[in-house]
């Protein structure tokens, strides 16, 4: 059961989990001003996904 649930969440937010990632990634080792507004962005965009996702 709890395998399932797991697989459930990673499948469900995958997306987010590969945003994160991104994120990460970008504030680790791209100049921090850029990091930042590419983190902006990325919160932007899933703003927008999430409004679309409710459509």
């Amino acid at each position: 059961m709890g395998e399932e649930r797991l697989a459930s969440f990673y499948n469900d937010n995958l997306e987010m989990l590969a945003l994160l990632e991104e994120a990460y990634i970008a504030l680790r080792y791209i100049a921090e001003d850029i990091a930042e507004r590419a983190l902006a962005f990325a919160h932007k965009a899933l703003g927008v996904f999430e409004w679309l996702e409710k459509l």
